[in-house]
């Protein structure tokens, strides 16, 4: 059993060797060669209607924009927001208050229903 599978693993080897012209070194050469860094993307910056800077890469039409300089990017954290203020407490009319659900709520009427 196992001289047959080292027979086909041989044999896989030497085709992909004949007809695929594999040779390990030259392989990656192909590869790296094929592989480069990419470009940088130019960034650009303008004014929106509220006159803040904004930076993108392609600005919109019909706003003047200049090409930024290379540097850093700062990523700016946004503010935290303000606590909702409290909730105002439930209305006697309200019948879902104090906790009740909408189940409570038809299961109560149906009694009552029922009853009448």
């Amino acid at each position: 059993m196992i001289p047959r599978i080292v027979l086909f693993l041989l044999l896989a080897a030497g085709s992909a060797w004949y007809f695929l012209d594999w040779n390990p070194a030259h392989t990656w050469r192909q590869i790296r060669g094929q592989i480069a860094a990419p470009e940088p993307t130019p960034m650009y910056r303008w004014r929106d209607a509220r006159g803040g800077i904004v930076y993108g890469n392609q600005p919109p039409p019909g706003v003047k924009a200049e090409r930024a300089s290379g540097g850093t990017v700062s990523v700016l954290t946004p503010p935290v927001p303000r606590p909702l203020p409290a909730a105002a407490p439930a209305a006697a009319s309200d019948p879902l208050a104090g906790g009740k659900t909408i189940r409570d709520l038809a299961t109560e009427r149906a009694i009552e229903g029922a009853t009448k």
